[in-house]
């Protein structure tokens, strides 16, 4: 109680000073460790995140994880080969190889233009030493876990997916559409050490003039081609269709849909926790209306192409999937139209009235926009990209869905 009369006797330049030491804007604020990492975690940009590796010892710890553990590798002009090889060498080291857990790689045609004794530039192809870099780097990466890889390059190869040094891949797409390049052998990849743990998997290869029967594996192979399969999405019918003849899948995406691709659909009926079909014809929908009933596991269904623009006929458009009011969590339909809340609200209640156990719809298109049900319907926005139906397949929609359980 003496402490205040005390304070006003010193003199005024005493209590000056001692106010400004407790105001100092340049004391560093003391937080916790976690409560910073949590706050970097928010940081998307790559650069932003190696300006505050340099921030401090703590700052390079936590940031230098949170940087490695998803990398987006997108290489598209010359000029930007420097920073990509310099990343490359890095990822290569073991303090940060072990780091990276899920990598998406486009590689595109690239070119360099040499000038010859200043006279006129040629243009010469960089694309095999581009992937013959990054193949190597992408060897090394022993935590990996999820693997995309979208090539249009000129005469890619990809065999450094069969020497993959990580044990723990649970996610693989490859989308190749190489010119010049040579078909790679789904049974010498899938058959490899490091596809012994994978559970989602999408293979599609378009190489000009190189379409043709593909190999099938023998009874003795079939037994090491990933046993632990879960999800596929099929591209083209005749790449590894024939996955689904030796196991039971329980989650199938494709963006076909043939009589053989119907007929496994059927066999694995009961297994089926998730499908999603790119429907091209209305047809396409009534076949798998028809075996709606077969379904009694089915918890996700898409991509739906309802017949009219209009809400009020939706109902309508699911009236030959009754079958599964029972077990339909979660819906994906197309819906071409840019619709205000009001309107997207009714369509929502038409379709909670065929599916009371729904509570995620995604009406894929132009809109951003998903709805959520808890007690009740929530609009919230999403990238398009991670509405798409493979990644929704791989993962997605278990994020999604895990909050509002």
């Amino acid at each position: 109680m003496h402490l205040v009369p005390r304070f006003l006797q010193r003199p005024l330049h005493t209590q000056k000073r001692q106010v400004t030491r407790q105001t100092n804007p340049n004391v560093p604020l003391q937080l916790p460790v976690e409560l910073w990492e949590y706050i970097i975690s928010y940081v998307d940009a790559f650069a932003t995140l190696m300006a505050l590796c340099g921030v401090s010892r703590t700052f390079y710890h936590l940031t230098r994880r949170i940087a490695y553990t998803s990398l987006d590798l997108r290489p598209g002009r010359p000029q930007s080969m420097g920073a990509y090889r310099s990343l490359c060498a890095t990822i290569s080291l073991p303090e940060y190889s072990r780091l990276v857990v899920s990598l998406s790689l486009v590689l595109n045609p690239l070119y360099t233009c040499e000038t010859l004794l200043g006279l006129r530039g040629r243009w010469n192809c960089d694309c095999l030493q581009w992937e013959s870099m990054l193949g190597d780097a992408v060897t090394q990466l022993s935590n990996l876990q999820s693997l995309e890889v979208r090539c249009s390059a000129h005469h890619a190869k990809h065999t450094y997916l069969a020497n993959l040094s990580s044990r723990q891949l649970q996610r693989l797409r490859l989308v190749c559409s190489c010119l010049g390049g040579t078909p790679l052998d789904p049974i010498h990849v899938l058959s490899a050490p490091c596809m012994q743990s994978l559970n989602h998997l999408c293979w599609e290869q378009i190489l000009p003039g190189a379409q043709g029967a593909q190999p099938i594996p023998t009874p003795g192979q079939r037994s090491d081609i990933v046993p632990n399969l879960v999800s596929i999405w099929l591209e083209m019918p005749t790449e590894i269709g024939w996955l689904l003849d030796q196991r039971p899948v329980r989650r199938l995406g494709s963006s076909f849909l043939d009589q053989a691709l119907y007929g496994q659909i059927r066999r694995h009926a009961e297994n089926i926790t998730y499908l999603d079909i790119e429907f091209s014809y209305p047809s396409h929908q009534t076949w798998i209306a028809t075996i709606s009933p077969s379904l009694k596991n089915l918890r996700h269904l898409g991509c739906l192409l309802p017949d009219s623009d209009t809400s009020l006929r939706l109902p309508y458009n699911l009236e030959g999937f009754r079958a599964l009011a029972q077990t339909l969590e979660s819906l994906r339909f197309h819906d071409k139209h840019e619709r205000n809340y009001t309107e997207q609200r009714r369509m929502i209640d038409s379709i909670q009235g065929s599916f009371p156990k729904l509570r995620l719809v995604i009406p894929n298109g132009i809109s951003e926009w998903i709805w959520c049900r808890t007690s009740t319907w929530v609009r919230q926005e999403r990238s398009r990209d991670s509405l798409r139906g493979w990644r929704l397949l791989s993962g997605g929609l278990d994020n999604l869905l895990s909050p509002i359980a």
